[in-house]
């Protein structure tokens, strides 16, 4: 799966770029959004070992991935995206969003429901894009990587190939997260 494995190095890349760009709107939620790009360098890097057949780390990448898809994500764009959340309202509805994305990451472990996670990714990235429409150039960025990121949806239906496929699906989360990172790179509100 040599380009599964080497997809992977775009997503570490931007979560890197992320890691060094981004300044943190909030101590706390400086804490949030570093630590849910951490868990996605963390299966990234464990993926690119396991695909790339240098390490059989096969397990921890799908642990690490599993946290990754059913939290890390909207701790990113929650954390990251605090500085728009101007008003003690908005605050409350981004804490409330990360407790739910915490919930369903413990709901999970015990049945499937990746729906759940995917509907409080969604709706915690949409909020987003409500606060900040404002700020135009900061919302066609995050709107453009949402799109990007939700094309997965549509090329995993189209290609058969896994390799191809999961590295597809790799580049598209890498503009996601380089576009995202884009979108909030001039926020240093509280």
């Amino acid at each position: 799966m040599l380009l599964a494995g080497l997809s992977e190095f775009f997503i570490i890349a931007s979560i890197i770029y992320a890691l060094k760009t981004l300044k943190a709107p909030h101590p706390l939620m400086g804490t949030v959004f570093r630590l849910g790009l951490l868990v996605t360098l963390c299966a990234s890097t464990l993926g690119s070992l396991y695909f790339l057949d240098i390490l059989n780390v096969g397990e921890y990448h799908k642990l690490f991935t599993f946290i990754s898809k059913h939290v890390a994500l909207t701790a990113f764009i929650i954390g990251a995206g605090w500085g728009f959340y101007n008003s003690k309202t908005k605050k409350i509805i981004g804490i409330t969003l990360l407790i739910s994305a915490l919930t369903s990451l413990a709901l999970n472990t015990t049945q499937e429901l990746s729906l759940l996670s995917m509907a409080i990714m969604l709706i915690a990235i949409l909020f987003t894009l409500f606060c900040m429409r404002s700020s135009i150039n900061e919302l066609k960025l995050l709107a453009t990587g949402t799109i990007i990121l939700l094309s997965t949806l549509f090329w995993g239906a189209i290609i058969s190939n896994q390799d191809l496929m999961i590295a597809v699906y790799h580049t598209c989360v890498a503009g996601f997260y380089f576009l995202t990172t884009l979108s909030f790179k001039k926020n240093d509100g509280a």
